[in-house]
């Protein structure tokens, strides 16, 4: 049933209806691999944009924030759910995403970090990268949304500050408060 609803908002947001959309394509699974190929490309220039705005290791992290924030906003929180449960190709593509691509960004941002003085020296990239990669999808898991009661935007909001504060040195606790200041939070506006 909740597979329907989203199908049923989806066509409404392109001004359509579902028996109009999937006329055009023999396979479900080819329109929705497709769609989740797209958002993820997009997904890939809107990250390369911001690393060549990015001031700093810390800059980055920030609008990487916003950028979640702003997306997160308007998202259903039983996607993810949805994908695994009956698409699971499209599932596979945003793990491949999650653990290829998010993951080496991360390890060069914390290097990055690292080199700039931002980020405290005895981390492990590998290490931390993983567990950031891990926690990015920590708000779709219905069990923790449930008991925290609060919105994507600002579950993901707060894990990333948590994680950026866990990584500075006292230089880049200054840089973080800085550009937190600038930019939307829910929690820090």
């Amino acid at each position: 049933r909740r597979h329907t609803r989203l199908q049923g908002d989806w066509s409404s947001d392109v001004c359509s209806s579902d028996l109009t959309i999937y006329k055009s394509f023999d396979d479900k699974d080819v329109l929705v691999e497709g769609v989740v190929q797209m958002v993820l490309a997009d997904n890939r220039i809107a990250f390369e944009q911001d690393l060549k705005k990015a001031e700093n290791a810390v800059h980055e992290m920030t609008l990487c924030l916003n950028r979640l924030v702003d997306m997160l906003e308007s998202m259903n929180p039983s996607v993810l759910f949805d994908l695994r449960k009956y698409h699971p190709t499209a599932y596979v593509a945003i793990q491949r995403h999650q653990y290829e691509f998010l993951f080496d960004k991360m390890k060069l941002n914390l290097m990055r970090g690292i080199r700039e003085g931002y980020y405290r020296s005895e981390i492990n990239p590998d290490i931390i990268a993983r567990y950031r990669v891990e926690s990015i999808l920590l708000p779709f898991n219905p069990e923790f949304s449930k008991a925290t009661r609060s919105s994507l935007a600002e579950l993901e909001s707060e894990i990333l500050q948590h994680y950026l504060f866990g990584l500075v040195t006292p230089s880049g606790y200054r840089v973080v408060q800085k550009y937190l200041k600038k930019t939307f939070s829910p929690n820090h506006k």
